[in-house]
């Protein structure tokens, strides 16, 4: 697969072992692209930032120009939704999870299942953020792919798209929480997972 790998150092845990990247998408987004996976805009995924702009600080890598590098930088900054021509995704199904359920955590919504050793074959290249700057999301191991010569990502390139449910309720209409409980035992304690209350603990 096409990976660009900026040389500045930041301290990061790769990510590229991971076979697939998923994408969560709400179910009005999906509805409005007709399922298909689309960039906010179109365009040379470059950027340039503007002298005293939000982002554009010393150590954040930031280049001076139109680069790569500035686009990432811009697309993911503080999550504020910039329109760029890359999408994003992450090697973890939990959280494109949270983003198809949105905002309030209560909606429907997908996942896309993204095949990644199809990428390059498909003139998509790869942008791994946390090896140009500090993630806005650091959780997220954000990986943005940007089609060449498409307006969508490829059919080709989805293994499946998985249906994601609301958050369950609890009668009082509250989300669950996963809170860890230790069972003591004489032998060695043991550790369960259960869902209780969003409450203060």
């Amino acid at each position: 697969m096409e990976t660009v790998v900026c040389p500045q150092l930041f301290p990061v845990k790769t990510n590229m072992h991971h076979p697939f990247l998923f994408r969560g998408v709400t179910a009005s987004f999906h509805l409005a692209n007709e399922g298909l996976l689309r960039p906010k805009s179109q365009g040379p995924f470059t950027y340039a930032f503007h002298w005293g702009e939000p982002g554009h600080l010393w150590g954040s890598g930031a280049l001076w120009g139109s680069t790569p590098t500035n686009a990432v930088i811009r697309h993911q900054l503080n999550q504020e939704g910039f329109p760029t021509s890359g999408i994003s995704t992450t090697p973890h199904i939990e959280r494109a999870t949270v983003y198809a359920r949105g905002k309030d955590g209560n909606g429907n919504g997908f996942v896309f299942k993204i095949i990644r050793s199809e990428l390059e074959r498909h003139g998509i290249t790869e942008f791994v953020v946390a090896q140009f700057c500090q993630p806005s999301v650091p959780e997220d191991d954000e990986v943005i792919l940007v089609v060449s010569g498409s307006s969508c990502l490829p059919s080709t390139v989805v293994a499946e798209v998985i249906p994601i449910a609301p958050q369950p309720m609890y009668s009082n209409g509250v989300s669950p929480a996963r809170v860890k409980v230790v069972v003591a035992s004489v032998m060695q304690p043991t550790v369960d997972y259960r869902d209780c209350p969003n409450t203060s603990l």
